[in-house]
């Protein structure tokens, strides 16, 4: 196989593993929907309807995304390898992968696309709450529901591992190739 073919192969491993993600956040979705219809509908809730019916529309975002970032690397998964491969001019479609590097750098750049896929429905999640939140009469600055501050960071946190790891995987492996050799007897 090919970097390139070992890269698209990486991209619908994720694809998968996304789509999987999408069901189970469904599934909390779906709970929360079926207590809210259970407990007498959307105005039962604390805030009322508009502030429960935001509540559904914020859990529901990261199942979009995931199903839409599923599919997109599913279909598009020859795309996103050719970001993740740096193919030089000197490299032929049919040259077989043949470095322990060039696959590290494959794994790695691999993590930051799962870890982004994770971090970016989060993040866009936690923005819009603590915008609605924060300008919400339900709520004062010093009540923000279910925004918080320590989820937020790490959120913030991951994309940017997440972007470090897919646009920095070559140099991650070289220092680990630098770390073996240190350990190496002289």
């Amino acid at each position: 196989m090919t970097k390139h073919e070992i890269a698209a192969l990486l991209c619908k491993v994720l694809a998968i593993i996304t789509l999987i993600n999408a069901i189970n956040l469904a599934s909390t979705l779906y709970s929360l929907i079926l207590e809210i219809i259970q407990n007498g509908g959307f105005s039962s809730y604390i805030g009322g309807p508009s502030f429960t019916q935001t509540a559904v529309i914020f859990q529901a975002f990261p199942v979009i995304f995931s199903i839409i970032a599923g599919l997109y690397l599913w279909f598009r998964a020859d795309d996103m390898a050719a970001l993740m491969v740096k193919e030089s001019a000197t490299d032929t479609e049919s040259e077989p992968l043949v470095i322990g590097a060039e696959a590290q750098s494959l794994v790695f750049a691999g993590l930051g696309v799962y870890t982004l896929l994770h971090a970016i429905p989060q993040a866009a999640q936690s923005i819009t709450t603590y915008i609605y939140l924060t300008a919400s009469d339900a709520y004062t600055h010093s009540n923000t529901g279910q925004w918080s501050v320590p989820e937020s960071v790490k959120t913030f946190v991951e994309l940017g591992l997440g972007l470090w790891l897919l646009f920095g995987a070559s140099g991650l492996v070289r220092l680990l190739a630098m770390m073996r050799a240190s350990r190496q007897p002289h």
